[in-house]
């Protein structure tokens, strides 16, 4: 009876990983479509699809172990709620609910983490206590365990095509004719994030500059792409006084990171020649 008891538990996680791995594939597109609508596809968007899709894969894999009652399952399921616990922790810091729907979801999924905990608990115990006794296929866990990395593989290839994405509000406006030949490099740079333009800004002529093609290290890209998305997010557009951003705490947040990457692009440009300017708090 108890065999039959979770061996159903394990074919409902495994038909869960399932839809959850096809759900995941066919919003990466508008989730991309979204974050370029918001500056450009950034680290922490990269990370979240990453870790999504490492516990569906790993749902899956847990699943389908539990409902053959291998020897491995405990261990998968061990493994799953660590990633899980991992995505919970990064939410909350990177993903922050921003209404009432989203703290709907989020419980949502917090709950979900705690049936997965108790589930593998139970499961754990009835190992230790040899009410279910699981058994060794080795052949069928080589398979698995081949099958799970090709998969995540192909998904890894397929999130990390997600950068190639521009920052759809950005291109109309910063860049409308692209100049002929090389990439004319600044001398003096200004970081200043606006609605609709790229965060950086030429000191000498004031052209708006891509990030992406400027000859700066990828890290300082993306810290500075990570940065212009959360300032743009923090504006109150419809203030009186212009864009603002809201909450002088905040502002002042911001402003000591700018700071920093202004430090970190005065190694490329030099010390005199970086600047930075914010939008006033409202």
């Amino acid at each position: 009876m108890w065999d039959w008891a979770v061996r159903a538990l394990g074919v409902f996680w495994l038909v869960g990983g399932l839809v959850t791995l096809r759900a995941l594939r066919q919003t990466r597109g508008l989730d991309a479509m979204i974050a370029a609508l918001a500056g450009g596809v950034r680290r922490r968007d990269v990370v979240r699809a990453e870790l999504l899709t490492l516990g569906a894969v790993l749902t899956t894999l847990s699943g389908f172990l539990l409902a053959l009652l291998d020897r491995l399952a405990p261990a998968a399921l061990f493994t799953n709620a660590l990633v899980q616990a991992a995505w919970l922790f990064y939410a909350a810091r990177e993903f922050p609910p921003e209404d009432d729907e989203d703290r709907i979801g989020r419980a949502r999924v917090t709950n979900a983490f705690g049936v997965w905990l108790v589930g593998t608990g139970l499961v754990i115990a009835a190992e230790q206590f040899e009410i279910v006794r699981f058994e060794a296929f080795p052949v069928v866990e080589a398979v698995a365990g081949v099958a799970a990395v090709a998969v995540l593989v192909w998904q890894a290839f397929e999130i990390r095509a997600m950068r190639a994405m521009p920052g759809l509000d950005a291109s109309p406006v910063a860049d409308p004719t692209p100049e002929p030949g090389p990439y004319r490099q600044p001398v003096n740079v200004i970081l200043a994030p606006e609605v609709g333009c790229w965060p950086l800004w030429d000191g000498d002529d004031g052209r708006n500059l891509d990030p992406w093609r400027l000859e700066i290290p990828e890290e300082l890209r993306e810290r500075i792409a990570d940065f212009d998305g959360r300032v743009i997010e923090s504006l109150d557009v419809d203030h009186p006084e212009g864009p603002s951003i809201v909450g002088r705490e905040v502002a002042e947040g911001f402003a000591a990171e700018a700071i920093e990457l202004t430090h970190a692009l005065a190694g490329v440009y030099g010390e005199d020649a970086v600047a930075w300017r914010l939008p006033d708090p409202a």
